[in-house]
């Protein structure tokens, strides 16, 4: 029986014929040596059709597993524990950063992390330092250039520096923000001294008594205004309730004054009291006026005032704004609605434009100008004035008296001229009574 040949003895023998085939280019026959050789040549050429399979390329990917690559993110990668990392099923992203604060330290924990903050609650010492608070909410600065500091809520804000509190605006003044609007101090937290070149203000308050400066000082029943008045207003809006319908009213601030009729009685109005009024009474034309301007009240006929003036006093009916000059204290009475119909009743100081003075004299008068009154002076001595300027008595500085009436003398007094009148050597004239007898005698 004949062996049956292997594969391998097979192709064995078929190669030196297959050779020559493919030297023939496959034309030729088995015998046929002419055929040129296959050399190196382009897989992707002529010579080979179809696709490669995927034992023919080991190393490439198939569509399949890049598609299961692009959805399994850790396919050839692993997230450490603690990476800051986090992974979805197609993407890898950086893990929330924790919250920093003014202590935070370098970390990585799960998926988040922190970075350390170089801060400082001494920003004076430790300059271009991120500022945080001390361990008790302080911090330190060498300074803080700032529009405004605000408390929350309705805290109170405390300024407390080791030193002294020293302002130094580059525009010299320290103000309220809204005029009419901040107390400096209060009476139950007084500030110990005030020291002060100069001191400008509208009202001097003692309860509801005010001195009111603009120039002078006035002593009588005075308010302040809490609201603006303008030009054209015909109400006033005032701290106190010390006005009645007719009063007549004195305002002077800042080189203006007025004077206004009330003309109603007072309705209640939050922080104070209305009125109704009449403007410009003097006819020198309706002001603005402002919160906390003073309201001089001079009453109605019958009420006074002190006027206290160091260069010119509130002018009476027919005297201009400079007649009265100072310095003078002078205390005057109201004789009727006309606004300026008032009057002196006394003046110490100055009397120039008080009584029937008309030039700078220094002294003291009292009484009624229209009649009778007195006054003393080193011009004139001492005078008794009768019906307004008629001397009845005067005793002047030169010794001369003159009496316009008769001088009575008691039944043990006398009147003696000489010299030594008042010794046991008196030389001159006397004239006395003696048991109800009139005598004169020469001595």
């Amino acid at each position: 029986m004949r062996r049956r040949r292997s594969n391998a003895e097979a192709a064995e023998q078929l190669a030196p014929f297959l050779k020559n085939i493919l030297r023939s280019g496959g034309s030729g026959g088995a015998g046929n040596s002419a055929g040129t050789d296959v050399g190196a040549h382009d897989l992707g050429g002529s010579l080979h059709t179809g696709t490669l399979r995927t034992d023919q390329a080991p190393w490439a990917v198939s569509q399949s597993q890049f598609s299961s690559h692009q959805n399994t993110i850790n396919a050839h990668l692993g997230l450490a524990a603690n990476s800051g990392l986090t992974t979805s099923s197609t993407l890898l992203t950086l893990g929330t950063p924790g919250t920093l604060t003014g202590t935070s330290a370098n970390a990585v924990s799960g998926t988040a992390h922190t970075h350390a903050i170089t801060a400082s609650d001494n920003g004076q010492s430790n300059i271009n330092t991120i500022v945080r608070s001390s361990a008790s909410g302080g911090i330190r600065m060498a300074y803080v250039t700032t529009p405004l500091l605000a408390s929350p809520g309705s805290d109170n804000m405390t300024i407390q520096p080791g030193g002294d509190l020293i302002l130094d605006p580059v525009g010299n003044d320290v103000r309220p923000e809204t005029n009419y609007d901040i107390n400096l101090g209060s009476l139950s937290k007084k500030y110990l001294t005030l020291y002060a070149a100069e001191l400008w203000v509208e009202t001097l308050v003692a309860q509801d008594t005010i001195a009111t400066i603009g120039g002078r000082i006035l002593v009588g029943p005075t308010t302040t205004l809490i609201a603006d008045l303008g030009t054209g207003g015909t109400t006033i809006d005032v701290k106190h309730n010390q006005m009645s319908s007719g009063d007549r009213v004195y305002m002077e601030a800042n080189g203006k004054l007025e004077w206004l009729a009330i003309t109603s009685s007072a309705s209640t109005i939050t922080g104070g009291y209305r009125y109704s009024v009449t403007r410009n009474l003097d006819g020198t034309g309706a002001n603005q006026w402002y919160a906390g301007d003073a309201v001089f009240n001079t009453g109605t006929t019958g009420n006074g005032f002190i006027d206290l003036y160091s260069l010119y006093g509130v002018p009476k009916s027919g005297q201009t704004s400079t007649q009265r000059g100072g310095p003078t204290i002078a205390g005057n009475v109201r004789l009727s609605s006309t606004f300026n119909d008032i009057e002196e009743r006394w003046g110490i100081g100055n009397l120039d434009g008080l009584y029937d003075y008309g030039t700078e004299t220094y002294g003291f008068a009292a009484g009624d100008p229209g009649g009778a009154w007195i006054g003393v002076d080193a011009t004139n001595g001492l005078r008794i004035m009768n019906s307004g300027s008629t001397e009845v008595i005067r005793l002047d500085t030169s010794g001369n008296s003159y009496f316009a009436g008769v001088m009575s003398i008691g039944t043990s007094g006398e009147i003696r001229q000489g010299v030594n009148w008042g010794a046991g050597t008196f030389t001159g004239l006397r004239i006395w009574n003696q048991s109800s007898i009139g005598r004169i005698a020469g001595y």
